[in-house]
């Protein structure tokens, strides 16, 4: 917290947690709910008084079983955001990128992944759209190449 004030107060505008979830690595898993709602509330209600933006990232749970592994291009769902039930209280928005890594697919197929808006607390929108990673210059671009594979 005390960073936090620190940066804002020398004119930073935005602050990234980045992950927040490493804060609770020695918590168990009730705990952990426990202590990233007293995070994200504390944040929440910091940025407010202070008048700044901050970004907050999560690691995310394992699907069950019967679903699609992330890293396999599974889809990525609210409730398995590690302290899910807080950051779904205490932020406004929650964002998803899905991914499939699966070597045996073509390299733009790896590159492209979906962003899924999942909360707007705003003004509940939901929405999914597709973005190119470009390794070259490390930008995401909006439209994906013409070509995701075949020939």
């Amino acid at each position: 917290k005390n960073y936090i004030r620190y940066v804002v107060a020398n004119g930073s505008k935005t602050v990234i947690l980045d992950p927040i979830t490493k804060l609770t690595n020695d918590l168990s898993p009730s705990d952990t709910e426990t202590e990233l709602r007293r995070l994200s509330n504390e944040l929440a209600c910091m940025a407010q008084d202070m008048g700044f933006f901050y970004v907050v990232t999560c690691h995310l749970k394992a699907p069950p079983s019967t679903k699609t592994p992330h890293e396999r291009g599974g889809r990525v769902e609210s409730n398995q955001f590690r302290g899910s039930r807080a950051m779904m209280e205490n932020c406004y928005m929650m964002l998803g990128i899905e991914r499939n890594k699966d070597p045996d697919l073509s390299e733009a197929e790896r590159n492209t992944s979906t962003f899924v808006l999942l909360e707007n607390r705003s003004f509940g929108w939901t929405a999914r759209f597709k973005v190119y990673y470009d390794a070259k210059t490390g930008d995401y671009l909006e439209k994906p190449p013409l070509h995701l594979g075949g020939s």
